[in-house]
């Protein structure tokens, strides 16, 4: 017997900041653009999107208690509840304010995380730039006569 339990609804905004990084989780991401076609369980969704079943749950409920997931219909199969689950809503729309546009941003797919993901990738990039090896080390050392002495000792230097 299967039970219908929600449908989603047209739009949901994004307006505040825990729910922006709730969204913007890869994992996340990935499990929300599976969810807009149908209704999927919680083994489909590890299956589509190359995820380990086990750990799958953890991110669907994290999206469930935030609202981004609802329960789209319920079966018993051998005795245990087996949820399908869809996005909360057919669209969402991020709040401007949140991502310094003036015109909110809204998707019917993945419009909304990918502007997070660009961020994501310049602060990955400059991270990066930051952590190689530049004569600004030089610097570093020669403040500082421990590192000095050990780096000479070890012929680094």
């Amino acid at each position: 017997m299967v039970k219908m339990a929600s449908e989603p609804k047209d739009i949901i905004r994004i307006d505040n900041i825990k729910l922006l990084k709730v969204i913007s989780d890869p994992t996340r991401k990935k499990i929300i653009d599976v969810l807009y076609d149908k209704p999927l369980t919680a083994s489909e969704i590890a299956k589509i999107i190359s995820y380990p079943k086990d750990k799958i749950y953890y991110h669907i409920k994290k999206l469930q208690s935030n609202g981004i997931l609802i329960i789209a219909e319920s079966e018993i199969v051998k005795g245990i509840t087996q949820n399908k689950f869809i996005n909360a809503a057919k669209k969402f729309e991020i709040d401007s304010t949140l991502i310094g546009e003036e015109n909110p941003q809204s998707t019917d797919e993945k419009n909304d995380i990918e502007i997070v993901d660009h961020e994501n990738e310049t602060v990955e990039e400059e991270v990066i730039k930051n952590t190689d090896p530049t004569e600004d080390d030089q610097t570093t050392t020669d403040n500082n006569p421990l590192l000095t002495s050990l780096l000479k000792a070890k012929g680094k230097r």
